[in-house]
């Protein structure tokens, strides 16, 4: 396992440390906020499963 320097951890106020990540992910994507009467019509046409929706009715994805 690499060992990890100081400079690339973050500390924190109790005093625990975590690795940091030495990159950043940048998308920039055109959002679209579909109404929430097309959303839920599209969440019950999916039978409640948030894996069956498609794309264009999911405004933020946090799976």
């Amino acid at each position: 396992m690499e060992k990890i320097s100081n400079n690339r951890r973050v500390k924190f106020f109790n005093g625990k440390q975590i690795p940091l990540e030495m990159h950043k992910v940048r998308i920039v994507q055109s959002l679209n906020l579909v109404p929430v009467e097309q959303r839920l019509k599209a969440v019950k046409a999916a039978g409640y499963n948030s894996f069956l929706l498609s794309t264009k009715d999911i405004f933020l994805d946090m799976l």
